[in-house]
């Protein structure tokens, strides 16, 4: 409902997806829209990203009960890093 009425209302905005697959549907499906492959955060930096198809996320950002229950097997180590930038930074990052 809310990408559509997005769409339909004409609005620009800035769309923010830090997955991989996501961010590739997010290009693929709104291509003149300003968008940035980055999580947001309150200081500029890397975080660790747990991208899979159903529960992912930042891996910093999850309590340590939803990592037991939801990613008890992940290793952070090997986890990719994705640029983390605070909000008032990304809206000048963004890409068309």
């Amino acid at each position: 409902m809310v990408t559509r009425t997005i769409r339909d209302s004409r609005s620009q905005g800035l769309l923010i997806e830090p997955g991989n697959d996501n961010y590739k549907r997010l290009v693929a499906n709104r291509p003149m829209a300003a968008r940035l492959h980055a999580a947001v955060c309150s200081q500029k930096g890397e975080v660790h990203l747990v991208d899979t198809d159903n529960i992912g996320g930042v891996w910093e950002f999850m309590t340590p009960a939803f990592r037991e229950m939801w990613h008890k097997d992940v290793d952070m180590s090997t986890l990719p890093t994705i640029l983390c930038v605070p909000l008032r930074c990304a809206a000048g990052a963004g890409h068309r």
